[in-house]
């Protein structure tokens, strides 16, 4: 027990924590007894206790008033700031954890489930009576950027040069496949491709694609370059992209989990594609935060139940 990092806290009665809180913070023992809902002389014994404790007088009266020791004003920041944490340990019922600001927002890509993620935030948002807001919208050129200075609340996906200060957590695998409309003519051989056939078509790209997308790219310029093809089109947008392919015979490689390839074609090719993570992250500064936890683990459960790459 005694290389029990908790022993101190085993060993005194974790009462004497909210004693010493206010005792330190009014300086006066009636008026800590009313906070603590116990009578003067309990009061009395138990700042007794806590002098011995600290072997520290703590409280002394001086001109005719109580004032703290140079060892209490020390002490004073820490128990505050253990009193808070404990707060927040007891307020984590769901239904009771407050908000710390009225606005949030959180930026990933849409098609990957932002239909299932706004519905969540919606259904939250009215859990709370419409007092904490949410805004979502697709990644863009900063996001990263704005990630780092703590501007965003979560951004989903997967990125290269973030700071120290952003936390993460995995989501999903991502796995790309080639996607072709139902009457494609690739579509119809019923037998696994060479991804130089492909390159019989246009060939159309999302932009915000992350390390995997990127990872994609770099495997297929190669390819692109020998057969002097060109990109044609460049979308910041799945759901327009999957629509030009579902009217067209162009091609776009696109996640296997995305949600509205249903209208679509996945080609099953020889070549094995990279794959990679698709991750939730954070700032440093909102790590702590309650009602931030409650919304990771909302997203989180959101992504397991529905094997969803968000």
């Amino acid at each position: 027990m005694k290389n029990n990092a908790l022993f101190p806290i085993i060993k005194q009665n974790l009462n004497l924590l909210t004693s010493l809180y206010f005792l330190l913070k009014l300086k006066h023992i009636s008026k800590a007894a009313d906070q603590l809902f116990i009578s003067q002389s309990a009061v009395s014994q138990q700042l007794a206790r806590l002098r011995v404790i600290f072997d520290d007088n703590l409280l002394v009266r001086v001109n005719n008033e109580m004032v703290l020791t140079p060892v209490a004003i020390q002490i004073l920041p820490l128990v505050e700031q253990a009193i808070k944490s404990s707060s927040e340990v007891f307020n984590m019922r769901t239904d009771e954890i407050v908000p710390s600001k009225t606005h949030y927002s959180i930026c990933m890509v849409d098609g990957l489930a932002m239909e299932w993620v706004a519905q969540l935030l919606l259904n939250i948002a009215n859990k709370y009576n419409n007092t904490v807001t949410f805004e979502i919208f697709n990644r863009y050129d900063e996001c990263v950027r704005d990630l780092n200075q703590g501007k965003l609340d979560f951004l989903i996906g997967s990125f290269n040069d973030l700071s120290n200060n952003i936390h993460q957590i995995k989501l999903s695998t991502i796995h790309y496949s080639p996607y072709v409309n139902k009457n494609h003519p690739l579509a119809i051989l019923n037998r696994p491709i060479n991804i130089n056939e492909v390159f019989d078509y246009d060939l159309v790209e999302f932009k915000f694609q992350g390390k995997v997308g990127i990872a994609i790219e770099d495997y297929l310029r190669d390819i692109i370059d020998i057969r002097k093809k060109k990109v044609v089109l460049t979308f910041s947008q799945y759901d327009t992209m999957i629509e030009l392919i579902k009217n067209n015979d162009c091609i776009g490689f696109l996640p296997d989990n995305i949600l509205n390839i249903k209208d679509l074609k996945q080609l099953d090719i020889i070549e094995t594609l990279p794959t990679g993570n698709s991750y939730m992250y954070w700032h440093s500064l909102v790590d702590h935060d309650a009602f931030h936890s409650y919304l990771r683990h909302q997203l989180i459960n959101l992504s397991k139940e529905n094997n969803l790459d968000v």
